[in-house]
């Protein structure tokens, strides 16, 4: 068969180097144009190997441009053209043999193009160059033949589309495997989502098989980044267009369920993640707390929503990181202030938190250190006291948050009542006359008990956590420390029993080497003590003084000397002390008296203005009548 170098025929009759004359004489024969193309159809369906090991041979062996020779373009068409009923290292020969040609076609092609610059006669120059880039076509067709049949068979024959070929557990896992490597392990992830989505919008049956391919490529590669960027994808579409699509709105869903089940981040290893998602929980509980709004049916389904949410809070209450136990007693506290949490959960909730103080990982100091001596400080709470304890005539006015709540929470719902409920019962609690106020029907009645009991309960679940607290003052961590102090005022603001024996016990860490410590306990003193009023004021620095032992007096000393520099302790109240010192204030007993008397002493230390005129005074008073 001649060469017909140099010859390339118009785009529109493609790349075929036929010459002319021969098609006519094939027509003459009878014979078909494609007769070879079919004898190399007919040699691969006798699974042959002669042809390929051929052709590669030649396409190997001879010039890059023996392509354009009509047997070995006849040879390769036939085999790119029964591409797919090739043999993989059929298929892996020829290829490798059309790309090693066409590397080294396009560096010919620049030689022989500078070499034809310098010479006279550059007509055979250029019948080489046209002869190179014609091969350089030849090989650009097939190769793109290839890649677009294999694009094609990939597109319609997408196995995931198969639901009866996803039946098959091999074939499935086989799959799964496939996705979970392509987007997680070769970094496919944007096209691997982009496909995954557009699945689970056009077939349902796809749904479990593509949550189970996510879970299988976390827990291979132990990364959770397709469950993550399926998520984002998810939530980055527009709602409106689910509202249109509602079939894919279904299975958007469907997955999202499914992920979250498979795939439960609870359970992971990170804590970082659980606690993100504990905040997350918290945020959504508090938004379920101030929709008030909407329908008899929508309340009713985000109360089971928000209960079963506070469920998850309290489980990881008990969480094995105590990173995110602390996380999640912060995400209470956050409710608690934001009135949030329902009556039902306070017991609970404070049973968990004065167990968490007892965590080992939060303090060093021992239990047995000061069990002897805390014995006493615990609190004796009579039930009967309390529950006499009833609200006044106010709280059967319509305006009372209190009488709302009684109206409106049964029994059976009193697991709702909220932390805002609290405030007005507590400051309506005794009445004066000492008569029970009719606060409603006998349903109304045992909701209201019902509430006080859970108070009650409340109470003695705090002061029985004071013991503890004595113990974390003596942690030698100084963010224990402070927390406990804070906690302490709180605790005494609400005069819980034995709360102020215990907030005498921190006076002695002002001498603390810790800022931090010795700031808390300065703040501390000030909000506990240190009132606008100066008559409250000089009370309070009386009663302080007369109850302190000889190294609570010390540090008393201490924190009065620089309260009295900083100005936090007035001259009012200085006055107020010498009102009660010389009995000028009716009423005033020794005791009080010999109780100012250490504190003014304490203040002169600091400021000898204290003193004054008041010598004789305290010749008078101080020597001869307090002995």
């Amino acid at each position: 068969m001649a060469t017909h170098k140099g010859y390339a025929r118009p785009a529109s009759e493609g790349l075929w180097p036929t010459p002319p004359g021969e098609k006519e004489a094939a027509k003459k024969k009878g014979e078909s144009f494609q007769s070879n193309i079919l004898v190399g159809k007919f040699f691969l369906n006798l699974s042959s190997f002669v042809a390929p090991t051929s052709i590669s041979f030649d396409l190997s062996d001879k010039e890059p441009f023996c392509i354009e020779e009509q047997d070995v373009f006849d040879r390769v068409s036939s085999l790119i053209r029964g591409y797919n009923n090739l043999p993989p290292s059929c298929k892996i020969n020829l290829l490798e043999s059309l790309r090693s040609n066409l590397s080294v076609l396009l560096p010919n092609v620049d030689s022989l193009s500078r070499v034809s610059q310098g010479q006279d006669d550059v007509t055979p120059v250029l019948d080489r160059v046209a002869s190179h880039c014609n091969a350089f076509k030849i090989h650009t067709f097939f190769l793109l033949t290839v890649v677009l049949t294999e694009e094609s068979n990939i597109t319609s024959n997408n196995n995931v589309k198969n639901a009866a070929l996803l039946k098959d557990t091999d074939t499935k896992d086989a799959l799964c495997r496939i996705i979970g490597t392509c987007a997680t392990k070769y970094q496919y992830m944007a096209q691997s989502c982009a496909s995954i989505m557009h699945l689970v919008h056009k077939y349902d049956f796809v749904v479990t098989h593509i949550a189970d391919a996510v879970a299988g490529a976390e827990k291979k590669y132990a990364d959770g980044s397709l469950a993550s960027s399926l998520i984002r994808d998810i939530g980055r579409t527009n709602p409106k267009d689910y509202i249109k699509d509602t079939v894919g709105a279904e299975n958007v869903g469907r997955v999202s369920t499914n992920i979250a089940l498979i795939v439960p981040h609870f359970g992971g290893e990170s804590y970082k993640i659980r606690n993100a998602l504990v905040g997350v929980l918290g945020k959504l509980v508090a938004k379920a707390f101030q929709d008030v709004e909407g329908e008899v049916s929508s309340k009713s389904v985000r109360l089971r929503t928000k209960h079963a949410m506070l469920e998850i809070l309290h489980e990881r209450c008990r969480d094995v990181s105590a990173y995110t136990r602390s996380r999640v007693l912060q995400v209470w506290a956050e409710l608690c202030e934001e009135h949030s949490v329902s009556i039902g959960l306070w017991n609970e909730l404070a049973e968990v938190a004065s167990g968490r103080l007892e965590d080992k990982t939060s303090f060093e100091a021992t239990l047995q250190q000061y069990k002897n001596k805390l014995k006493e400080l615990e609190p004796d709470i009579s039930s009967e006291s309390e529950k006499n304890r009833l609200p006044s005539d106010d709280c059967t006015t319509g305006d009372s948050e209190v009488d709302d709540a009684n109206a409106d929470v049964t029994k059976e719902q009193q697991d709702s009542l909220p932390v805002s409920c609290l405030p007005d019962m507590e400051q309506n609690i005794v009445q004066k006359d000492g008569s029970v106020p009719d606060v409603g029907n006998l349903e109304q009645t045992r909701t209201l008990v019902a509430s006080l009991e859970a108070g009650l309960r409340f109470s003695k679940c705090i002061s029985a956590t004071i013991p503890t607290l004595v113990q974390l003052m003596a942690s030698s961590s100084a963010t224990d420390v402070e927390n406990t102090i804070h906690l302490l005022m709180r605790c005494k603001q609400f005069q819980i029993d034995a709360s102020e024996a215990c907030l005498r016990k921190m006076l002695p860490l002002v001498f603390s080497q810790d800022k931090s410590i010795y700031e808390a306990v300065e703040n501390a003193f000030i909000k506990i003590y240190i009132k606008k009023s100066p008559v409250e004021t000089a009370k309070n620095l009386m009663n302080l003084a007369t109850k302190s032992n000889i190294g609570d007096l010390a540090a008393l000393e201490f924190i009065v000397g620089a309260l009295v520099s900083k100005g936090d302790i007035s001259t009012g109240a200085i006055s107020a002390l010498w009102e009660f010192f010389c009995f000028n204030v009716s009423g005033t007993t020794a005791e009080q008296s010999r109780g100012a008397f250490p504190v003014l002493c304490m203040a002169a230390k600091s400021s000898s203005i204290v003193l004054g005129s008041h010598l004789q005074d305290i010749i008078d008073i101080g020597v001869w009548s307090l002995g």
